[in-house]
């Protein structure tokens, strides 16, 4: 064991890493229906490797979690007041529940000096993991996955959302060829619907036209011929009903294949704020249309049903496909594009860190307490700058899978160096501690998220397990239980809950 504390003293960055690799092996075992997860793994492994003796610097763990907190923010800020005006006062009374409870237990283990203390520190994580993790899925009898997708439906106005890696077997979307049938003469306009203005029937977009061997451009006052082959592109029912009549549907006919574009916009253009998307067929001109399908309406990272009633308010995003040059015309007119990049616009990143960091600097002397964000401050400006990334997409681009990097490994990471850092002298202390003080050490650690677990039951209700999970890793203020919740639900949601949870059990804390 010499040699390994030899390692670590002078390189203490391996043991960190260390962890993190063996814990996510572990976390990936799987029994039935029961699934260790990384950061309980992590926490796993890193106990044992911190019986080696590890010191690393605590200025780690700050910068991991300015970095964790201002990634989940920032992914929750769309969605984070919507959230937070449905169950933000449920919230607050888990945090309340747990904070009296643990104020009670706490004069007893504080007895046991710095080794009891390590060991609240360390079972505290522990309990937080297991029971955000474990517990409350097992509570409501499902995963935390199912109520994540259930919520973010609901904030989506019954939107239906798939979970990561699935998709409709009947997308929207569709494309399809039919062969002419002889019959009344009609423009590509009159198939189209561009002219129709019918408010409950979206148009079509008739991409290409093949006419014996060679090709017609779909103007919208070219006439359909019997025998010609058209490729007819929209969402499935206008398709299925504006192509009804006009022939026979077709596949494998060479040269029909085209390349379309899917791009989203930002609506700028005054014109269109505050009207209906009925209105807004109905008034403007199928040359604008033309070649062009909608395809989803998004506000603040929700999506919202392409309905005739639906308002279009600025800031929303419009998706449209079409053909690069018909995208290009139709964007030109109601905004500005997103352009789709993998690059990181780092200096809006590093910029809403600083603002956060700073906004953790001050802070009010309440009595005998001081109350400061601290590392709050990352993920209220987290929030505030993901919330004017939704509204305003034309720059500080964070793409998800960066999201998903500061998230995961900060996660793991933060288990890592609480557990390196605590765990040799709480297993110290947990040989050496009595059994009525180990005890008390243990109920501090656990009964106070039970505690608040069933007040959230309560509160909270059995429909809302992924919310119930972030308010519970708030009132423990635990961090790296809000990144295990994150990653079992794939949602931002339980950030919201876990931030009032948070600063009400924080205020609590530092009142008592």
């Amino acid at each position: 064991m010499d040699w390994l504390h030899a390692i670590f003293k002078r390189s203490p960055e391996i043991a960190l890493f260390l962890s993190i690799a063996l814990g996510w092996f572990a976390g990936r075992l799987q029994w039935g229906t029961f699934r260790v997860g990384t950061a309980t793994g992590t926490f796993l492994a890193a106990l044992v490797v911190s019986q080696a003796g590890v010191h690393v610097d605590p200025g780690v763990h700050t910068v991991l979690l300015a970095l964790f907190l201002y990634a989940a923010g920032f992914e929750a800020g769309p969605q984070f007041l919507p959230v937070m005006r449905g169950e933000g006062a449920r919230a607050a009374g888990v945090g309340a529940a747990f904070a009296v409870t643990a104020f009670l237990l706490a004069s007893p283990a504080r007895a046991g000096g710095d080794g009891a203390q390590a060991l609240v520190t360390v079972l505290g994580l522990l309990a937080a993991l297991l029971v955000c993790g474990h517990a409350v899925p097992w509570l409501i009898r499902r995963p935390l996955l199912d109520d994540a997708l259930q919520a973010d439906a609901a904030l989506s106005q019954g939107v239906p959302v798939l979970a990561p890696g699935l998709q409709s077997a009947a997308p929207e979307l569709v494309g399809r060829l039919y062969r002419v049938a002889a019959g009344p003469s009609r423009t590509v306009s009159d198939v189209s619907g561009q002219e129709a203005h019918d408010p409950d029937l979206p148009p079509v977009s008739i991409s290409r036209i093949k006419r014996g061997l060679r090709f017609v451009e779909p103007a919208p006052q070219v006439r359909l011929l019997p025998a010609d082959v058209v490729l007819v592109v929209g969402r499935r029912e206008a398709v299925v009903a504006r192509a009804r009549g006009l022939g026979e549907e077709v596949h494998g006919i060479d040269g029909m294949a085209l390349a379309m574009q899917r791009r989203d916009v930002v609506l700028t253009r005054a014109s269109f704020d505050q009207r209906s998307i009925g209105e807004i067929r109905a008034t403007s001109s199928g040359n604008l249309r033309h070649g062009v399908v909608v395809v989803q309406l998004s506000r603040m990272g929700r999506v919202l049903p392409l309905a005739a009633d639906t308002v279009v308010r600025l800031h929303d995003t419009v998706s449209l496909h079409g053909t690069e040059a018909d995208v290009a015309r139709f964007a030109a007119v109601i905004g500005d594009p997103v352009l789709p990049t993998a690059r990181t616009d780092v200096m809006y990143l590093a910029g809403g860190l600083v603002a956060g960091l700073l906004l953790g600097l001050p802070s009010v002397h309440a009595g005998s307490a001081v109350l400061t964000l601290g590392a709050g401050g990352a993920l209220v400006s987290g929030v505030a700058f993901g919330w004017f990334r939704a509204k305003r997409q034309t720059f500080g681009a964070v793409p998800p899978g960066a999201l998903r990097v500061l998230k995961d490994l900060g996660t793991a990471a933060l288990v890592a160096v609480v557990v390196l850092g605590a765990g040799e002298p709480a297993v110290a202390a947990a040989r050496e501690l009595g059994a009525p003080l180990l005890a008390a050490v243990a109920a501090m650690a656990f009964v106070p998220l039970v505690v608040a677990l069933c007040a959230g039951r309560y509160l909270l209700g059995g429909r809302h397990g992924a919310l119930l999970a972030g308010a519970l890793s708030g009132a423990a203020l635990s961090a790296p239980a809000l990144g295990d919740t994150l990653d079992r639900t794939d949602s931002a949601v339980p950030v919201a809950p876990f931030a009032v949870a948070a600063a009400v059990s924080g205020l609590l804390h530092a009142w008592f």
